[in-house]
């Protein structure tokens, strides 16, 4: 491991050396070998050179026993940056990315009023804006929007310390809230101008009840709309929290009524499927919650799979450990067991519980089944280990995917699309119907490995 750094420090003859190394070893070097090489001698690898390596070792289906090459003429790539890094000890120069700024809009509308509480505001909802985002202000630049009817911004501030976003929140917010007058929760509008303002570097979070509305116009018209978001390549995060309302509702037949009860509210945070990891990774959000809620757009995963030999790990297959191919020996009743390492950021979202239910997976062909999966443990490492099993195998790409996307039952349950006016207080009317409609271009699964069967 780390041939190329023990056998050769830089200096300006080292091309020279290169040949006559691999010819003393009876080998010619290959372009691939070769490029790592000189990636590596200055300890700084840039995209372009990145690029060039990959695109070479593609072509010459270069192969090493490195855990990034995943078999001939292909590589992980977060696992090779991860090599370069961890390895070769390199400094990644694409790596020096803007830190992630977090931008909040809070919907302006006339019903957020209810929510807003000057004095002892830990059930409402600038409480629970203070509890969750005075965590990041200290770490990340937090921005705030009081936004408007056409997702302009009315008001605008940035943050530098907590006791300045706990004095907007509690003195502040109120006064700018009541400023503004008539305004409208059309969402098939107003969330897909704010998501396009999401990418790598800005992580966007919508502070509304999401009830979608028009002033001049009932709820229960509203959701005809909703069916018209096409929101693409985002990926989304939804809490829901209960809390103190005290104000002016509308009802979907456009009544007006002062109710005081407690009644949801929502975070709704649009970004890229790394940054919502990230998110879930700060594990305070569900503090308090009613529930939460994933959508992610395609993203590569970071799984490496490791088939194990012997008689315990196969039935009736020759197993090639090196190219992670199985060949059929027999024509029926098969058996073969792999390891899955890589899956902590799947882990972090769905859990431990839901990677080890078999029936949370889809195998693209239905010959081959799911016996168990269980966890191995060496030292800090963990492994997912599969046991697959067919009755009847045939060769072919075998794929695995985790079902993800699904909508929860709290989503469910806190959703109304009738007119009930008992219910509406302490329901979303709509909810359903928006989230469905927000989500819809996302994947109900998520490819994470391939096996190669050949007969």
């Amino acid at each position: 491991k780390n041939m190329f750094n023990k056998l050769f420090t830089f200096n300006p003859l080292v091309l020279f050396w290169i040949p006559i190394f691999f010819a003393a070893c009876g080998k010619k070097a290959k372009q691939w070998e070769l490029k790592l090489i000189q990636m590596c001698e200055d300890k700084k690898i840039t995209l372009p050179e990145f690029k060039a390596f990959k695109q070479t070792f593609e072509a010459e289906k270069g192969y090493t026993n490195e855990k990034w090459c995943i078999q001939k003429g292909k590589l992980d790539s977060t696992a090779f940056v991860e090599y370069l890094k961890k390895t070769e000890h390199c400094k990644i120069e694409w790596d020096a990315e803007k830190p992630v700024e977090y931008h909040i809009y809070i919907d302006g509308s006339d019903l957020t009023k209810g929510y807003i509480k000057k004095a002892g505001m830990s059930k409402t909802m600038n409480g629970i804006l203070y509890e969750k985002i005075a965590k990041m202000v200290e770490k990340n630049k937090v921005n705030l929007c009081l936004m408007d009817s056409e997702a302009q911004c009315t008001k605008t501030q940035t943050f530098k310390d907590k006791e300045q976003l706990r004095e907007y929140l509690e003195k502040d917010l109120s006064t700018e809230l009541n400023k503004t007058t008539g305004l409208s929760s059309l969402f098939h509008r107003l969330i897909p101008k704010i998501a396009q303002r999401a990418d790598k570097s800005n992580v966007i979070i919508f502070v509304s009840d999401l009830i979608t509305s028009h002033y001049s116009d009932n709820a229960r018209n509203a959701l005809e709309m909703l069916n018209g978001i096409d929101i693409r390549d985002k990926s989304f995060y939804l809490l829901g929290y209960n809390v103190d309302f005290n104000g002016f509702y509308w009802f979907s037949n456009n009544r007006k009524a002062n109710i005081q009860v407690q009644r949801p509210f929502y975070l709704l945070f649009i970004g890229t499927p790394q940054q919502i990891i990230n998110l879930k990774k700060m594990d305070f959000w569900k503090e308090n919650a009613i529930g939460e809620f994933f959508s992610l757009s395609p993203f590569e995963t970071t799984a490496h799979v490791h088939l194990l030999k012997g008689k315990i790990n196969a039935r009736n297959v020759s197993i090639d450990i090196r190219n992670n191919q199985i060949r059929i020996d027999k024509p029926k009743d098969i058996k073969f067991t792999f390891d899955v390492s890589g899956l902590e950021d799947l882990e972090s979202l769905y859990g431990e519980a839901y990677l080890l239910d078999k029936n949370n997976y889809e195998l693209s062909d239905k010959n081959y089944k799911i016996d168990h999966i269980s966890i191995e443990k060496e030292g800090e490492n963990k492994k997912y280990r599969f046991v697959v099993t067919s009755a009847a195998p045939i060769p072919t790409q075998l794929s695995f995917s985790l079902k993800i996307n699904n909508m929860p039952e709290w989503i469910k349950n806190n959703s109304l699309n009738i007119s009930d006016e008992e219910k509406e207080k302490t329901k979303t009317f709509g909810l359903y119907e928006l989230i469905a409609n927000l989500v819809k271009n996302n994947k109900n699964t998520l490819h994470i490995f391939n096996i190669i069967i050949k007969d």
